[in-house]
């Protein structure tokens, strides 16, 4: 069970390098402020957009005005938003956002859950014990400067952060090194057990069946409380094609193998297949899809035996 706060009333604000880890004054013993009060922003969304639409800063693609807006990554932006405990019933409970850009300090209730850096991977937070125990929250994210990194002159491979590069100044593109919450935040319910680092890969057999191998690891979210088996079912159009049940005890692997359905590639016609993975003890539901119709789509030539495939990833079709 998920619940989106970007739906939340989330507000923004920006202040001077590390002055949100002071809190107040050393001089006045106040609570130091914002640059800016607090104005309403979007959450997926980026400082700069918050900051043209409250029309603080010029539009940055006209003219010189991209200029008058590089101060904006030397600042820190923080991010907050309050609500209600929502109805979500599970074993342990998670705070995820899905991309912070790019480095932030998170704070829930004035509890301090953690740092993140990096655009790209999510930022997971447990917070069962506080969700347990309040009816109230107030979220704070603050977002440090934007790092130093190299634009288009200089090659990919010296760079050093997990955050794109356009921003740093392109040949399409002006210099606007964005800072923000680009990705949805989510509280997140999980039960007992979570499969995670899930991999499914194709392959063929000697005999010509097609062969599906499916990995994952298991955490469990319960002191003491150890999973039972696996189930991996195989169906397609609906219809179980194959079925495994496997010990999960150390993770789950499985493999499942069919022969394959030959298709001409002029009577080739999309087709999907569903995996659903189901924890036995307890009940855990993961659903996969191998096949994305016209996207990825696999299937042999019989006049030569030539493998052909549509789109970058190859997978089976499946009796």
């Amino acid at each position: 069970m998920r619940y989106d706060l970007s739906r939340e009333k989330w507000e923004l604000t920006c202040t001077a390098p590390f002055v949100p880890l002071m809190g107040k004054s050393a001089e006045t013993g106040l609570d130091l402020q914002g640059i800016f009060p607090w104005m309403p922003a979007d959450v997926p969304g980026g400082v700069a957009l918050v900051l043209y639409r409250r029309g603080l800063i010029e539009h940055p693609y006209f003219g010189m005005n991209s200029l008058k807006c590089e101060w904006i990554e030397n600042k820190w932006w923080l991010y907050r938003t309050a609500f209600s405990r929502p109805e979500l019933s599970g074993e342990a409970f998670k705070l995820v956002f899905r991309g912070i850009d790019y480095d932030a300090a998170v704070y829930l209730n004035g509890v301090f859950l953690g740092e993140h850096r990096g655009m790209f991977a999510p930022a997971v937070f447990d917070v069962t014990e506080l969700f347990r125990t309040s009816e109230r929250f107030e979220l704070l994210v603050i977002l440090k400067g934007a790092p130093d990194e190299m634009g288009q002159i200089g090659y990919t491979s010296r760079t050093f952060t997990q955050k794109s590069r356009f921003g740093y100044k392109w040949d399409f593109g002006t210099r606007l090194v964005n800072l923000g919450l680009w990705q949805g935040v989510e509280l997140v319910a999980e039960p007992a057990f979570v499969l995670e680092d899930v991999s499914v890969s194709s392959d063929l057999t000697g005999g010509g069946a097609g062969r599906i191998l499916v990995s994952a690891a298991v955490r469990g979210n319960v002191p003491g409380r150890k999973p039972g088996r696996a189930e991996v079912t195989a169906s397609l159009d609906g219809t179980v094609v194959c079925r495994r049940t496997a010990d999960v005890s150390n993770g789950l692997r499985a493999e499942l193998s069919k022969q394959l359905l030959y298709i001409t590639a002029s009577g080739a016609k999309p087709m999907g297949a569903l995996v659903p993975l189901q924890l036995c003890d307890p009940l855990l539901e993961l659903l996969l899809f191998l096949l994305c119709p016209a996207q990825l789509l696999l299937g042999f030539l019989l006049s030569s035996q030539q493998l052909f495939h549509l789109g970058t990833h190859t997978f089976l079709h499946l009796l």
